[in-house]
């Protein structure tokens, strides 16, 4: 069920958390950027009142938010610079946002969750992932975007379609995370996906080593700019940890490129 909370109910929320001496306030939500919303639309007074507001608390140093999805992203594309303007990001700071993207094939998501690319066909669901997070990357937002891998009925054209869309992402700062198929809702009743079954599939091994090439090589590229706010001390020796455990990981997984270019 879709739930709204009241904005004073929210603002009470902050307060004990600022008195507790918590003062970096994260908004939880399935999707920021339709607080208010009674409908697949954004309410771009709505976000913008509850963002200023909170922004504005006694006591709070930092906001940040947690989850937003493509289409409403999509939706308002503008509403989304303000949100990122008001919380501080810009080039050079920025924030971690969840997208969930579950599956890159039109049929599948019709089946699974028809309703998630609207108000946009689910036909056009990849190139509304991909506008959604060029404009996030822009604001200031780096991706943690999840997929589903191994959904009841999956055909390994559903998989290519994953593939091709994990390649398009490579130039951005979006980080995907293959997760197994987990059935709940009125999936219920559906026989859930071992470690085993996925690795069984090439297709589905041939994603995850694609998945976790990409993650490594984005690791190693922004590796300083991923402990930026730590002690300058800290920063230079946690970045460079990170830099050569990244680069280890890519000499490993390189190794193995010969035989995936092949099955690719």
């Amino acid at each position: 069920m879709y739930r709204i909370i009241p904005l004073n109910k929210i603002l009470r929320e902050v307060e004990i958390n600022v008195r507790g001496g918590e003062r970096r306030i994260a908004l939880h939500s399935e999707d920021i950027f339709r607080y208010g919303s009674p409908d697949l639309y954004p309410r771009r007074e709505k976000v913008l009142e509850l963002v200023k507001a909170v922004v504005k608390s006694l006591g709070v140093e930092a906001v940040s938010v947690d989850l937003a999805s493509a289409s409403t992203v999509m939706a308002d594309p503008k509403l989304v610079r303000e949100v990122g303007e008001l919380l501080g990001l810009g080039s050079r700071e920025f924030s971690f946002i969840e997208l969930g993207i579950e599956t890159s094939s039109p049929r599948l998501l019709k089946i699974i969750a028809p309703g998630k690319s609207k108000p946009f066909p689910a036909e056009e669901w990849a190139r509304i992932v991909e506008d959604a997070i060029v404009v996030l990357n822009d604001v200031g937002w780096w991706i943690c975007a999840t997929l589903i891998v191994g959904l009841p009925g999956e055909a390994p054209e559903d998989i290519r379609a994953n593939l091709k869309l994990i390649e398009r992402l490579e130039p951005y700062n979006v980080f995907v995370f293959p997760l197994p198929f987990i059935p709940s809702g009125s999936l219920r009743r559906t026989k859930g996906v071992y470690t085993s079954d996925l690795l069984s599939s090439d297709e589905n091994l041939d994603l995850i080593f694609l998945v976790v090439y990409d993650a490594i090589k984005k690791i190693r590229k922004l590796s300083m700019k991923m402990v930026m706010h730590a002690p300058p001390l800290i920063r230079q020796v946690l970045g460079g940890l990170l830099y050569f455990a990244a680069t280890i990981g890519l000499r490993k997984l390189q190794r193995q490129m010969p035989s995936f270019n092949k099955r690719v």
